[in-house]
């Protein structure tokens, strides 16, 4: 583990012996702070070391209550670009969370076109009072109508995938996972790809 700036960076394991640049990941907490209780990042290493897998940099941005989120973030991502060898540009940069952070990853993500090209919610806390970035960053529904009425094609050229437990409070919440997961695979398909997908149960 390495720290950067307001974050902690996890390389790759070929990072050191070959030369290559690599997408980022950028894991956004669970509490929307600090913590990921879901150890995402190290289902994230494992998914790595397979046959299949795609070796890429994680970046876990932490942020402070006072904090700009946006700031932080645009901070970090240009921290890392600095410091590592990436591939640069919005198609090789993911916003990723659970909870409170799958929320983060579409309310920071819809803001900035320029730098991130996909954007990925397991277990999204959007609309829960126990949410504590809401009234700063905003609803992330009125994000997407918005962007529907202004600027249709840019949902043609950013990837979403949304995860929910059928029995999951977060997923069944009005302006939740499953009324995002349905607007954006209502969009037109273009070069855009919107996954949602529903699993039996609750979140573990």
């Amino acid at each position: 583990l390495c720290c950067a700036q307001e974050a902690v960076v996890t390389l790759p394991p070929s990072y050191e012996t070959s030369g290559q640049n690599y997408p980022v990941i950028y894991l956004l907490p669970e509490d929307c702070f600090a913590a990921n209780h879901s150890n995402l990042a190290g289902r994230l290493l494992e998914a790595m070391g397979s046959q299949q897998g795609l070796e890429m940099i994680i970046v876990q941005p932490v942020f402070g209550e006072q904090d700009d989120p946006a700031a932080v973030l645009a901070g970090v991502i240009a921290d890392t670009d600095a410091k590592y060898r990436t591939v640069q540009g919005p198609a090789y940069r993911v916003l990723m969370g659970t909870g409170a952070g799958g929320y983060m990853a579409y309310a920071l993500g819809l803001n900035m076109p320029e730098e991130i090209g996909a954007m990925v919610s397991i277990r999204g806390n959007f609309a829960g009072e126990d949410n504590p970035w809401l009234n700063t960053l905003g609803s992330v529904s009125d994000k997407v109508e918005l962007l529907n009425i202004s600027n249709p094609d840019y949902l043609n050229t950013v990837y979403t995938y949304m995860d929910a437990p059928v029995d999951d409070a977060y997923a069944n919440q009005p302006g939740g996972t499953n009324e995002l997961g349905a607007a954006f695979i209502g969009f037109g398909t273009g070069s855009a790809s919107h996954e949602y997908t529903v699993r039996p149960g609750t979140f573990d």
